[in-house]
């Protein structure tokens, strides 16, 4: 039989979005739920209790490859990692699993809170990872028994990043890539980097109160292999900043509260394209994307938020997770102070040319 070739753009119709390259920019479309990952009680449902919280930093592949932890929010400290309030969670495509958590360098024990301090500290790394305080650290990191602790399950290390607790309470987000890892911390609002080689050991801290009243107002950190990127929404206004890796000093901003005003995340594609996620009204999510050598935010698509997981993803405890990953959005909720940490799979982006045509050709 002789081969037939395909008009252009049908080849994407037969096999979606994913085929597409990241940076292909959509065109406005419909956007649906598609999955719901639900993890509120462990994997399987019942592991451990109904009332968690959780986090999940970093999707990639098709199908998609992530983890993510669940924890009981009882707020009293439990050893480190007590099966029954502390579970690693694997995704392989649409399936499940729960992983063993890992062991804490040289026999060292630990305990384990399950509330701000431990859970929806949701964050971008470029691996699987999680990132939580530990109390009673014994033996102690350069002389501290409360740390924060860096948990690479690509690796299956453990990096502790020791400095004041009382300075990472909030905001909750932050950031690595390769051997970097920013945070920001208060008084004065500043942006700390790690050298996750060389953990709490070493770090440089930029005061950045000139761009940011408070280091609440960070939305979200995303590095791409040339610039760390800033999320800030102070009221209505929201900004991009685009940062240096290493000194965390400005390099360009882009100001996009007109378009989207109530940004709650963002997800840096390349230096050119960020994904944004927005909340439109009440109901309504919306996504869009910057493109910044342009200077236009263009909107792609909405969902009900009832139509998300329950509870849906966005909370005011600022627990706020966003990915993109060949043609899907990704919202995950930490699920503090409601309980149900889920995660909401929302697409298929279509490629140009065919937008909301799909099924109608």
């Amino acid at each position: 039989m002789a081969e037939v070739t395909l008009p252009e753009g049908w080849s994407s119709f037969v096999t979606g979005c994913a085929s597409c390259p990241d940076d292909t920019l959509p065109g406005a479309q419909t956007l649906a739920v598609v999955h719901c990952y639900d993890i509120t009680g462990g994997v399987p449902d019942g592991t451990i209790s109904s009332n968690n919280a959780a986090q999940m930093n970093y999707v990639s592949g098709n199908p998609e490859t992530f983890m993510a932890i669940v924890t009981d929010q009882s707020g009293f400290a439990v050893n480190y990692p007590l099966s029954t309030s502390y579970q690693a969670v694997n995704a392989t495509g649409e399936t499940l699993t729960g992983i063993t958590a890992l062991p804490l360098p040289g026999s060292a024990t630990a305990t384990f809170v399950g509330q701000t301090a431990g859970c929806g500290r949701q964050g971008k790394s470029d691996e699987r990872s999680v990132y939580h305080t530990l109390s009673s650290l014994s033996p102690t990191y350069l002389g501290n028994s409360v740390v924060m602790a860096y948990f690479s399950y690509d690796t299956n290390t453990v990096t502790y990043l020791s400095f004041p607790i009382s300075n990472t309470l909030s905001p909750v987000t932050w950031a690595k890539k390769g051997d970097r890892f920013w945070h920001p911390t208060t008084s004065p609002n500043s942006l700390v980097r790690w050298s996750i080689a060389a953990g709490g050991a070493e770090q440089v801290s930029t005061d950045i109160s000139a761009i940011c009243s408070s280091t609440e107002h960070i939305m979200a950190l995303h590095a791409s292999e040339n610039f760390l990127y800033m999320l800030i929404r102070s009221g209505v206004v929201t900004t991009i900043y685009q940062l240096d890796l290493d000194l965390m000093t400005v390099q360009d901003s882009w100001s996009i509260h007109a378009s989207t005003p109530n940004a709650v995340s963002m997800h840096v594609v390349d230096d050119d394209l960020i994904y944004i996620w927005n909340v439109d009204d009440s109901l309504t999510y919306g996504f869009y994307y910057l493109v910044m050598s342009t200077d236009t935010v263009t909107k792609i698509g909405t969902v009900l938020q009832t139509s998300t997981c329950t509870p849906a993803p966005f909370t005011t405890s600022g627990h706020l997770g966003f990915h993109f990953n060949k043609g899907y959005f990704y919202l995950t909720s930490g699920g503090f102070s409601v309980g149900a940490p889920n995660i909401t799979k929302i697409g298929t982006l279509r490629c140009p040319g065919l937008e909301d045509r799909i099924g109608t050709i």
